[in-house]
């Protein structure tokens, strides 16, 4: 039912915004969030009954990887995921690269990559 409520209301490349129910048109995006959720959906059991919910994982972690990576472009190259948001309300990190954002994309992909 969570992950269902997720893809409901994430825009279509599933990467949400800092708060899922705000508009994806104004808002900013959350990558650290969608990481977590990849990765999270990623390793649940290799058995039928997941089959679904880790498919979604690893079209969050595609998404993640097609559109939200740094780039020699980008200005400023802090991390290796663009768009994290720490805390919006506060207005305190909400545009960033975050090292916990880099950490769960680089796990999920290893993991799905050595099957582990």
């Amino acid at each position: 039912a969570t992950t269902n409520y997720y893809t409901e209301h994430a825009p279509e490349d599933l990467v949400a915004t800092w708060d899922i129910e705000l508009d994806a048109e104004t808002e900013p995006r959350d990558t650290s969030a969608a990481a977590l959720a990849a990765y999270g959906l990623c390793r649940l059991p290799d058995v039928p009954e997941c089959e679904n919910l880790r498919g979604t994982g690893a079209e969050i972690l595609d998404s993640l990887l097609e559109s939200y990576l740094v780039t020699d472009e980008d200005d400023e190259r802090r991390g290796m995921v663009r768009h994290g948001c720490f805390n919006k309300p506060g207005e305190y990190v909400t545009d960033n690269g975050l090292v916990w954002t880099d950490y769960y994309v680089a796990y999920t992909l290893w993991s799905l990559l050595s099957d582990r």
